[in-house]
């Protein structure tokens, strides 16, 4: 059997109880040769053994990739992007991960040029490697690949999407920005759509999730690049999610005269 012409890269922190579900979803992948990079950011559980049972190649980072805002900037912060009488979103000395900047090292590890690129939260549910070394050998450089969001409490899914940003060739793209990125084209985008047959992923996080890193996170994106309407509209999501309304309406309104991306509108 030929071994896979692609590395997969992830980035954990404190996994030890989903990442084996990845990596177990992997076996033939691992059977095969391939290779798995773990770039750990600072566990203080059992996720580094994990990984190494797994026979993973690690690489222990630390707060290598963590940016500490300064006080001007979290003034500046929340006094752009927060209503008056809110709470602030963000805080002076708070560590945010650079995910971006995590993401371009993991592919620079690999192996391999052709990177998929998942989240210890997720697992594979079909991955026919055969099909997937034919694309890359015919010269694909992006994958577009199904993906299921959520689960209802019985497992079932129910929120179901095609997912262009993990499957991707890295002489070709790079992760532009840096606390949330995205996966953007050096030169022109070429994007492969492959059958859930080929390739399907789920992601099965857990309810106990502290999504408070994310807005935070999502600020500052947001105010570093601030013509960025795609992390405008998840910025103003996110504010809905953690209730805080007449933040989310300005944040809204203000995507809207953006004029871009109509479905999002």
């Amino acid at each position: 059997m030929t071994a896979p012409k692609f590395s997969a890269c992830v980035i954990v922190r404190n996994e030890e109880t989903r990442l084996p579900r990845l990596l177990d979803s992997l076996e033939n992948f691992r059977d095969r040769g391939g290779e798995v990079i773990i770039v750990d950011t600072g566990s203080n559980d059992k996720t580094i053994r994990v990984a190494r049972s797994f026979q993973c190649k690690v690489f222990e980072t630390g707060k290598k990739f963590y940016y500490k805002v300064s006080v001007p900037e979290a003034k500046a912060i929340n006094h752009t992007l927060v209503i008056p009488g809110d709470l602030p979103i963000i805080k002076p000395g708070q560590l945010l991960f650079q995910e971006g900047v995590a993401r371009n090292f993991a592919a620079t590890q690999a192996a391999n040029d052709f990177i998929t690129c998942v989240d210890a939260d997720e697992a594979f549910t079909s991955l026919d490697i055969d099909t997937i070394n034919g694309a890359i050998e015919a010269g694909c450089r992006r994958l577009e690949v199904d993906f299921i969001d959520q689960h209802d409490v019985h497992g079932n899914p129910t929120n179901r999407f095609w997912s262009s940003w993990r499957w991707y060739d890295r002489r070709f793209y790079h992760w532009a920005g840096t606390m949330h990125p995205k996966l953007t084209a050096d030169n022109g985008d070429d994007i492969v759509r492959l059958d859930p047959s080929t390739c399907l992923i789920e992601h099965w996080q857990g309810p106990s999730i502290n999504r408070s890193q994310y807005l935070v996170k999502l600020a500052y994106s947001v105010w570093a690049e601030p013509e960025d309407e795609r992390q405008l509209h998840a910025f103003g999501r996110e504010l809905m999610v953690n209730q805080r309304y007449r933040s989310a309406i300005r944040i809204f309104a203000r995507h809207v005269l953006m004029g871009r991306h109509s479905c999002e509108r």
